[in-house]
């Protein structure tokens, strides 16, 4: 009995991991069909990027005439978009590609026109099947089979049905600038220096799945409107030590796994793969987004002076979206870009799919936590407030008040646990907090001695501070933000001479977070207006202040990722 079991566990594993490279390597797919076969046990299966279902199991011998059918209807398909591919997306050979070799581009259709992909940027979360799938690549229109025309950004991906698309979110924060919170200095006309400008957006249409005509493509016309039954559902986990990102299965393609640093590497492993294990998935529409190319990621810099100016443009940006009463909720090193736009450096916030009112409910269960972990605020990452008011540290004995004081916290005490933590202002600028660290504590100084031993030592360091997702140890990060002096000075002792004047300034954003945190949530819950825009000004004058000196014995200067070389075999 053991032993079958343990068959039928694997070869579920086997189906849901072929499906999961199958629609991770190929952004043709839509959703697509399963069939297994245990003895005679047998079961069809259903893959989409919002649901997995599979049918109650079948003699083979009894019930061979349903197969027969389940086969024959896939063969009697009147288009490819019923068996799971889109209509939108077509594969092409280019016979002289990035590296002089043939190689496998895609073209998308968007507002009528074919874009042809040049560059994939970030295709590794549709690495995972049930998810945003999120795929980003650098496109050009396509014009009598030529490419023509600037070179633009296209993302496509899947939303929960019902959410805004991009544009809208953009445009919401722009109707609302400085009509929820007061900006001093604040343009509005500055918008689109912050932010990165959208070409156009829409949800993909493709044939109906039960009327002759164009549709949304969604989940709820591949379900052909129907309600999946609630009382029969399952926990689906992939074992996240035995998951490796697929290759591509198309030679050549732009889908296969990029190589870089342990950011890149870690990027499998954000919440994306925990969430593999919930139980509850919302229905999704297949969004398209095309916008201009902002620059490379953040993450991509490597000179300690731009980092520090781009974190204070990325406040800025934040402050705007403060002022119109919204949040991003995933503020990392991906999602900021950099750029030179006439001579000028410019750092746009990208990416706003999170991106909500503060105080409206999430409509989708797995909205409650976002962001990338190496950067999400350490309340969230928690779901617990870290800051709230401390006990006085002498307590006097009353004996007739002692039970009624008991009653009383233990009342207030059971208010406070029952209490949710909801996103807020100051999680967003604690996120370029861990940024900035992020990049003290993985990059080392070009021109210093690269000795193995210390960076042996430097990389032990950067994953206490930073570790994998899979054993994620909040302590040391909980302990800093709030101050521990111990801590504070364990880390901040660790990096280079010429990273302190530098880490001085990230100690000062750590004490300004934990000011602030600790005000706010002192303030009674009824207050209705808690937060200022002051951190966000003074963040950004101390970072600008910083990179903006001429003072002698402050180092700014290029940077070298130690995570790189070590991958590398140089450890």
């Amino acid at each position: 009995m053991l032993l079958i079991q343990v068959d039928t566990i694997q070869n579920v594993s086997k189906l849901v991991g072929n499906v999961n490279h199958l629609m991770g390597s190929d952004p043709t797919r839509r959703f697509s069909y399963g069939l297994t076969i245990e003895h005679t046990d047998t079961r069809f299966w259903f893959f989409s990027r919002s649901h997995i279902f599979v049918t109650e199991k079948l003699d083979l011998q009894k019930n061979i005439k349903d197969v027969i059918y389940f086969v024959m209807a896939l063969g009697s398909a009147t288009c490819n978009a019923e068996l799971g591919f889109d209509p939108t997306v077509r594969r092409v050979q280019e016979p002289l590609g990035r590296n002089g070799k043939p190689e496998t581009r895609y073209r998308f259709k968007v507002n009528g026109y074919e874009y042809e992909t040049v560059e994939p940027i970030r295709v590794y979360k549709a690495k995972f099947l049930l998810g945003r799938a999120n795929r980003v690549f650098r496109v050009q229109r396509v014009e009598n089979g030529v490419l023509v025309g600037p070179t633009l950004v296209l993302k496509d991906l899947w939303l929960p049905e019902g959410a805004k698309t991009e544009l809208e979110i953009q445009q919401d924060i722009k109707d609302n600038i400085n009509k929820v919170h007061i900006v001093e200095g604040l343009d509005p006309a500055d918008f689109e220096k912050h932010f990165v400008t959208i070409e156009h957006c829409e949800i993909v249409k493709v044939p109906s799945m039960t009327e002759s005509c164009d549709s949304d493509d969604n989940s709820t016309n591949f379900l052909r409107g129907n309600v999946l039954p609630s009382t029969k559902q399952f926990c689906l986990k992939l074992s996240m030590s035995d998951y490796k990102r697929p290759p591509s299965h198309v030679s050549g393609s732009q889908m296969s796994t990029p190589k870089g640093s342990v950011l890149s590497g870690h990027r499998a492993q954000t919440r994306e793969m925990l969430r593999l294990a919930r139980e509850h998935y919302g229905n999704k529409a297949h969004h398209r987004i095309l916008m201009e190319d902002a620059g490379k990621p953040l993450e991509d810099i490597r000179e300690l002076r731009t980092i520090l100016l781009c974190i204070g443009q990325a406040s800025t940006g934040l402050s705007i979206m403060f002022s119109a009463g919204m949040v991003h909720r995933d503020i990392s090193t991906g999602n900021l870009l950099v750029s030179e736009v006439d001579g000028e450096l410019r750092c746009k916030i990208t990416d706003l799919e999170y991106a909500k009112k503060v105080g409206e409910s999430s409509q989708s269960p797995q909205d409650v936590e976002t962001g990338t972990p190496f950067f999400m605020a350490l309340e969230i990452e928690t779901s617990k407030y870290l800051f709230g008011p401390r006990p006085a540290k002498k307590r006097r004995y009353e004996r007739e008040n002692f039970v009624a004081n008991l009653a009383k916290k233990g009342s207030h005490a059971t208010a406070n646990t029952l209490s949710p933590v909801r996103y807020n202002f100051l999680h967003d600028l604690e996120s370029l907090f861990w940024i900035l660290m992020y990049f003290l504590f993985v990059m080392h100084p070009a021109d210093d001695v690269f000795d193995k031993d210390v960076i042996s030592n430097r990389m032990r360091t950067f994953y206490r501070l930073f570790p994998a997702v899979d054993e994620f140890d909040f302590t040391d990060r909980i302990l800093f933000l709030q101050g521990n002096e111990y801590v504070q000075t364990q880390y901040s002792s660790s990096v280079p001479t010429q990273f302190s004047i530098t880490m001085g300034c990230a100690m000062e954003i750590c004490y300004l977070l934990k000011d602030e945190y600790e005000r706010v949530e002192a303030l009674p819950k009824s207050t209705t207006d808690k937060y200022s825009a002051e951190p966000y000004t003074l963040l950004n004058c101390y970072v600008e202040d910083l990179a903006s000196t001429n003072e002698a014995g402050i180092w700014l200067g290029q940077l070298i990722d130690m995570s790189e070389k070590v991958f590398a075999g140089t450890k």
